[in-house]
Parts: structure tokens; C-alpha cells; sequence
């Protein structure tokens, strides 16, 4: 089919989706691409419009770990089989787009969706992102990155406005998208707030720097569900296709058409590209092909929870070993597998409870465990099953969701878990604290009273077997933050802006994360990339190398503890007077390293090509920056192991 074929009304019910699922088919003449939720799991429902909303219709599928997670294993191979994945359960369930996955860089640790986003680095978010669509993509089934742009809060986002410097959006707030693009996802997903005034679903400037600069070219750009107000005006500015389908929206797309508020160019245009992405979808659907099994999918869910695991703190009682008592102050495990909204999902086994998979690790050792549910006074009584066993376990956490904010980092707003953990660490000194949720929590009240705490965010179905494994040294924990644990609440800047319900006003400008932090590190908890292991590494014999292809690091590598495990290394960059104001330091590239006891390798990194570059407002373009830089090998934004200087001409 091509765009000379159609009438007009036919071009014009290509902008609006099919139903709430699937794109127009104009009676069968076109292939109507399926599309489905699920960043970490196909969210696919029995019904195709909304005649069913809020019922739990969702068909069984594999759950695996938060994409926070995910992030935190730093780990492009587990990325691109995370993706591989998704696919398989996309083509058991006839899915040709994936609606994920998001992207938007962690600015509020208050954010309902930070459990959906990699990063508050946008290298780590774009790169996460990009090995993720590279998986997915393999097995010729479609990606959708989201949500372009600037959306950074759940509170007000069908109307407030984030308000954003040029130079702040290009380097923090756009420059995942850059990198994520760099994948070619099959399509974007606009956001639903509004960007420095006008609503980014019908903002010609930015679509067109996501065409033009970012590197979306024609590629198609579809709206968030309900996030069009003006369908005339999304499509003015260059959003292709609206989700889900909307009669009344069609009706003044039509009565606009007529009366010459839009042009048949501009409707010509969004069309060829809606043309070109279904075409696209059929091809891809006859070449698609399961490679891996249901278990063996589910096995993928937990090697990616194991990885993104984050250890940090542990003052000896970690790993438990086989034969000692353990007490387990249990939750009801389907309450934090996974974050609520559209990345919900029906998984395909109730999720285990971990003194259950306790069991099978720890053979020998007596395990007892007491339900902490039932909510209130619950959480004040004193758990007496602790007393006298090597180990007590304590899990705790918070349930977010899309469309909310939360409004505070500590537990004792849920039913006073705060006051369980210290009650339940007068009673056993041993206390790990098992800690589930989609980001910071302030662990000020209790963290001096425990003798570990293990970050294991929204774990996936498989999430009590991996914590079992990583809580009994069967896997040496290797995941590190991905974001900044401040003391506080008030630490970030970003809840110290001046904001009125309206509008999110980004006064802050760069300083988001660590870059802020570096400046303060006092407010600091648990900096940017940090994780503890059962094991050391030990760096050495940095050397920078330019070649025609760009500028690496290397260096050694050594595991020089007691088991194997894995290292993720870090490279930031540090202008040494700076022309222009730069954070302190900004990350430039990482990898994970794996290494048996002993074992010592060479790691190189290339630095990102941006390494050394900024936005120039004035001449709107990046602009390479000449002088002296620090460049820092560091195992997290606090630890700097090795150092080297590099002259950019």
C-alpha cells in the first residue's frame, strides 16, 4: 500500500490508533500492529479498547527484575538477553512493539516511575536502554523509548510544565535519548507534560530535534495514552501516530483538515511514516522465531536480579553459612516483585517466599519464619523468633506505582517499619535488612542499628531464589547503585525548588545526582556506583591510549579475595579549569569485569565521544573544550582508585 492509494480520510484514520492495542488497518487493506506495556514483562490484555480498564485481564507472562535493577548489574550482555527475552514472551503473545523501554533520567527521588528508569546518569540510562533494544530488536520484534521529554515527576504530568535551561536539556535530559537512539528503536513515545510552556505531544521544536539531531530521522513518534489534547496541533508538530484511539480527536482532526489548519504536507507526512512502520512490522513478524523456553527465560530473571543485587552494608554477618539458625521476618513476596501501573505484571508463578528458598541454599541449618503482614501494630510487636539465632532477616519495603509521587524517602509511613527494624535489632544484633522498592529510601532512623542491608529492588518472579543465593555467598554480590541515597529527603536539589503546582522548575540545571553531590558530599548515604562484595579487587597501571577510533583507559584488574566475583569499573572525566562551568566530574564510560580468585586481567575502556565536549547555547551546536583533564578510574563516584591527565587539543 502506498500513501498515493489513500483518500484522504483514509490518511487521516491512519494518525489514530485501531483500539487501545493495535494501529488501523483500514479494513484489512493494512498489517495493524500489535503493541503491548512491559518493560519487564508483556503486559498483554484480553481486551483492545477500555471497556475493561481496572480489571486484572492481563494475561500470564515472565516477571523479571525493575529495569532500576536491571541498571544496576551495569551488564550489556544481561541488558541484550533481558531483551532477547521480552521478545520471546512478544511472540508467544503476538506482540510486535514492545512499549518500553523508559528511559527518563532519575532527577526526584520521589518519582512514582524511578523504579522504570535506568539512571540519574544519562550515559548509564542511554546505554542500559540501547544494549536492552538491541535484544529486543534481534528477534525482529519492535521497541518504543520512552517518554520524550523532560518527564521527571508523576504528580501533575498531564499538565505541569518542567521548565529546563537549553544547555541542561541537550547534556543531562536529552542526552539519553541520543544515546539510547544510537540502537534505532522502531518508534518514541512522547511524554504527557508540557516542556518550557508548551505540551511536548505538540512541540514542533523538540520532534524535530528528536528527527533531525537525535537521530529518529523518520522513524515513527506516537503519543503517550491520552497524552494528545490538540490532535490538529501533534500532528503540526510532527507526532505521528495518537494512542489509543479517540473518535472525538478524529472528528477535529477532520473539521481542521477542512477548514485549512493543516495541510495535506503535513498530514502526508505523519502518514508515510505510519505506512512505513506497519509495513515494517509485517515483514519483521514472519521472521520471528522463540529461542529460549518459558524456565529458561525465568532463568534469565533471576541471573538479572542476582547481578543487580546491591550490597551496602555488611559488617560480617553476610554470607550465612550453611548449618547456622535463621530467623526470617517474612513479607508477602507478591507485594515487591514489581512496581505498579503499566509496568505491572501477571507473572507466570506466584513468586516463592524467601525462607522457602532459604531452604534449599542452607540445608543444614534451621530456618523459622513469621509473617510480618496484617499491616499497623504489626510492625511495633517484637518478633520473638529472632532471639538466640545466628541470623535475623528483616524485609521491608514500599510499593510506587505510575500516576503517584511518593512524598517521602523513610519506612515509618509504612506501617512504622522503621521502628520494626530497630525493635528487631535490640533483639538479634545479626539483623540484614532485606530492602525491596524503586529507589532511595532514608535509612537514617535504624541503618547504625543493623549489621547489613541488601538493596534488591522490584526483584521479578524469581526474586526470593536469586536473594537466597546472593544472601548465602552462592553468587558474590556484584550490583552497585545507579542513582545517589542521600541522608535526606530535602538533600536533593530537586525538592528545594520553588514550584506551584504548575510547574517543575529545573533551577538546579546540571547539578542532578552525583554531579550535585560531588559539590556535597556530607549529604551523601550511598554514593552514585557504589556496592559492596564478599570479595576485593585491587586496580593498578593506568594508561591512556588515543587512537583513530578514540581515547581508552586501561588498566589492571585483580580479584584478590577469597571467592570469584565481578567488578564494575568506572571512568570519569575531570576538567581541570574548565573555560566553561562543569560539574566537578562526569561519567565517561564503565564496564563489568568478571574474575576467579587470583585472577588479574587488563580492562580497557573507550570514553564516550562526548567526552570532552559541551552545549553551546549560543552557537547551538556541542563544541569540543581544549585543555587539561583529570581522568579517574573510580569504583564509584566516591572512590577514586586511579588516575591519569590527558591534553585535548
Amino acid at each position: 500500500m502506498q500513501l498515493k492509494d489513500l483518500t484522504i480520510e483514509e490518511k487521516l484514520r491512519l494518525l489514530a490508533g485501531k483500539n487501545a492495542w493495535q494501529t488501523e488497518d483500514l479494513g484489512g487493506k493494512l498489517y495493524s500492529v500489535s503493541v503491548s506495556d512491559g518493560p519487564v514483562g508483556v503486559r498483554k490484555t484480553a481486551w483492545l479498547d477500555w471497556s475493561h480498564n481496572g480489571e486484572n485481564t492481563d494475561l500470564p507472562s515472565v516477571a523479571y527484575p525493575s529495569i532500576e535493577v536491571l541498571s544496576q548489574t551495569w551488564d550489556a550482555v544481561l541488558a541484550r538477553k533481558m531483551g532477547e527475552c521480552l521478545a520471546d514472551d512478544c511472540i508467544e503473545k503476538n506482540i510486535d512493539v514492545l512499549l518500553a523501554p523508559g528511559i527518563n533520567i532519575k532527577r526526584s527521588p520521589v518519582c512514582g516511575r524511578n523504579f522504570e528508569y535506568p539512571s540519574e546518569d544519562p550515559m548509564v540510562a542511554g546505554v542500559c536502554a540501547g544494549e536492552y533494544i538491541k535484544g529486543v530488536q534481534k528477534k525482529h520484534v519492535g521497541t518504543t523509548l520512552k517518554h520524550y521529554l523532560a518527564n521527571n515527576n508523576e504528580v501533575g504530568r498531564f499538565w505541569a510544565s518542567s521548565n529546563v535551561d537549553e544547555r541542561t536539556l541537550r547534556e543531562i535530559y536529552m542526552r539519553n535519548f541520543e544515546i539510547g537512539l544510537k540502537a534505532k528503536p522502531w518508534a518514541v513515545m512522547s511524554s504527557y507534560n508540557t516542556l518550557n510552556g508548551v505540551m511536548v505531544s505538540q512541540n514542533k521544536e523538540y520532534n524535530g530535534y528528536l528527527r533531525e539531531e537525535l537521530g529518529h530521522g523518520n522513524g515513527l513518534i506516537m503519543s503517550d495514552w491520552d497524552a494528545v489534547r490538540d490532535h490538529t496541533a501533534s500532528v503540526k508538530s510532527g507526532v505521528d501516530l495518537e494512542m489509543p484511539f479517540n473518535a472525538a480527536h478524529l472528528e477535529k482532526l477532520k473539521k481542521d483538515y477542512e477548514e485549512g489548519r493543516i495541510t495535506i504536507e503535513e498530514i502526508d507526512a505523519c502518514a508515510q511514516r505510519v505506512l512505513d512502520f506497519a509495513a515494517f512490522a509485517e515483514k519483521e513478524s514472519k521472521l520471528r522465531k522463540i529461542d529460549r523456553t518459558v524456565e529458561e527465560r525465568l532463568a534469565v530473571a533471576q541471573e538479572i536480579e542476582e547481578g543487580g543485587i546491591v550490597l551496602l552494608k555488611n559488617e560480617g554477618v553476610l554470607p550465612i553459612k550453611n548449618g547456622q539458625s535463621v530467623a526470617v521476618a517474612q513479607q508477602d513476596f507478591s507485594r515487591y516483585y514489581a512496581g505498579g501501573g503499566s509496568a505491572k505484571v501477571n507473572p507466570v508463578n506466584k513468586p516463592r517466599l524467601l525462607q522457602d528458598a532459604l531452604k534449599d541454599v542452607l540445608t543444614d541449618s534451621t530456618i523459622v519464619a513469621e509473617n510480618m503482614w496484617g499491616g499497623g501494630d504489626a510492625y511495633v510487636r517484637t518478633f520473638t523468633n529472632a532471639d538466640g539465632k545466628d541470623v535475623s532477616i528483616v524485609m521491608v519495603g514500599f510499593e510506587e506505582s505510575e500516576g503517584n509521587d511518593r512524598r517521602f524517602l523513610n519506612l515509618n509511613n509504612f506501617d512504622n517499619e522503621d521502628k520494626f527494624i530497630k525493635n528487631l535489632a535490640k533483639r538479634n544484633k545479626n539483623t540484614v535488612v532485606v530492602m525491596f522498592g524503586g529507589g532511595v529510601v532514608d535509612v537514617s532512623e535504624w541503618i547504625d542499628d543493623v549489621d547489613a542491608l541488601v538493596y534488591v529492588g522490584y526483584a521479578g518472579e524469581k526474586g526470593a531464589e536469586a536473594i537466597a543465593n546472593v544472601l548465602c555467598g552462592k553468587v558474590c554480590p556484584s550490583g552497585k547503585l545507579t542513582e545517589t541515597f542521600a541522608k535526606r529527603l530535602k538533600d536533593y536539589p530537586s525538592e528545594n525548588t520553588v514550584d506551584d503546582g504548575l510547574n517543575y522548575n529545573y533551577t538546579e540545571g546540571m547539578n542532578v545526582g552525583y554531579r550535585y553531590f560531588d559539590k556535597h558530599p556530607d549529604k551523601v548515604r550511598f554514593p552514585f556506583g557504589f556496592g559492596l562484595s564478599y570479595t576485593s579487587f585491587e586496580y593498578s597501571n593506568i594508561a591512556i591510549n588515543e587512537r583513530i577510533d578514540g581515547l581508552f583507559v586501561s588498566f589492571d584488574l585483580e580479584n584478590v579475595g577469597n571467592l570469584d566475583g565481578a567488578e564494575v569499573s568506572q571512568v570519569y572525566v575531570s576538567a581541570i579549569a574548565p573555560a566553561v562551568e562543569k560539574p566537578i566530574k562526569e561519567l565517561r564510560g564503565f564496564t563489568k569485569t568478571y574474575l576467579k580468585t587470583g585472577e588479574k586481567k587488563r580492562v580497557e575502556i573507550k570514553l564516550d565521544e562526548r567526552a570532552f565536549y559541551h552545549y553551546d547555547v549560543t552557537a547551538r551546536a556541542w563544541v569540543k573544550d581544549a585543555g587539561e583533564y583529570d581522568i579517574l578510574v573510580a569504583e564509584s563516584a566516591a572512590s577514586i582508585k586511579l588516575k591519569g591527565t590527558v591534553s585535548v587539543k
